[in-house]
C-alpha cells in the first residue's frame, strides 16, 4: 500500500475487508464436514460399483457355462458326423480294394454289355 492509501485507510475499510475475508473463508469444522460427506459419498459409490461388478461377474460365469455346454454338444455332434463319414470312406476304400483283382472282368463286362447306352467303351 502506498502512503496515500495508508492515510485514507480507515477503520471502516478495515472492517469491510475483514468481513469480506470472513465471508469467503471456510472454517475448519465446515471443511471437515464437507470432507466427511465426500468420503461417505465415495464409500457409497465404491460399494455400489463392487456390487455391480459382482453381479456382472456372476452373470458372465453363467453365460460362459451355458456357452461351454453348447459348444461341447456342437463338438460332440461334429465328432459323431466325422466318425460316420470316416466309416463310409473306409468302407468304400475296402470295397474298391476288393474289386481291384477283378477289374479286368468288370471292364470287359461293361464294354460288352453297354447297358448305359454310350456309343463308346467306358474303359479303353
Amino acid at each position: 500500500m502506498s502512503n496515500e492509501e495508508n492515510k485514507n485507510f480507515t477503520q471502516e475499510k478495515l472492517m469491510e475487508m475483514l468481513l469480506n475475508v470472513a465471508q469467503h473463508s471456510a472454517t475448519r469444522e465446515e471443511l471437515q464436514g464437507v470432507r466427511t460427506e465426500l468420503k461417505n459419498d465415495i464409500r457409497e459409490l465404491r460399494n455400489e460399483l463392487k456390487s455391480d461388478i459382482a453381479e456382472l461377474r456372476t452373470e458372465l460365469k453363467g453365460d460362459t457355462a451355458e456357452l461351454r455346454v453348447d459348444f461341447k454338444s456342437d463338438i460332440d455332434g461334429l465328432r459323431s458326423d466325422m466318425r460316420t463319414h470316416t466309416y463310409w470312406i473306409i468302407g468304400s476304400i475296402i470295397t474298391l480294394l476288393g474289386l481291384l483283382p477283378n477289374i479286368d472282368k468288370i471292364a470287359d463286362f461293361l464294354n460288352k454289355n453297354s447297358f448305359i447306352g454310350l456309343p463308346f467303351p467306358i474303359f479303353a
